[in-house]
């Protein structure tokens, strides 16, 4: 069984990309000469992924002086385009707040929405490779409804 992290999450969906970072350290005098070599080292580094072969272990290139070098990241699953989740996470997030309400409220004192701001970019964690948390950011201000006598 893979590996799974502690994650508190709306809804876990299977990861769609693995991203793999790369950083790439190119220093000269000539700022112009520097972009030229960090170019062409992108473009070969791109070509050996391109070509999956065991060359990309030569992709790291270091210069005693530490003026040259390239360094990939860990692979890290995501969801390319997490937006067709978003109806979903809104209604699980209704759900909830309607339980909430449920739960809380008395005869006596009804509980509503009074107002909610937009929902922001829903947020993606690591679970395990297989596995991302989606989450998304809902506020909104609940209050008993108020009569008047």
């Amino acid at each position: 069984m893979p590996a799974r992290a502690a994650a508190q999450a709306d809804l876990v969906v299977r990861p769609d990309v693995i991203l793999l970072g790369f950083a790439l350290k190119e220093t000269d005098t000539d700022p112009q000469k520097a972009l030229a070599a960090a170019q062409a080292a992108t473009e070969e580094v791109t070509q050996r992924l391109q070509m999956a072969t065991q060359e990309l272990a030569d992709a790291r290139k270091d210069v005693k002086d530490g003026s040259r070098g390239a360094r990939f990241d860990e692979l890290r699953p995501a969801v390319k385009d997490a937006e067709p989740h978003r109806a979903k996470l809104v209604a699980r997030w209704v759900t909830r707040a309607r339980a909430f309400a449920d739960a809380a409220e008395t005869e006596a004192a009804q509980l509503h929405l009074i107002e909610c701001t937009p929902p922001g970019e829903i947020e993606q964690k690591v679970i395990s490779l297989e596995e991302i948390g989606l989450s998304l950011a809902v506020s909104c201000r609940v209050d008993a409804l108020r009569t008047g006598k």
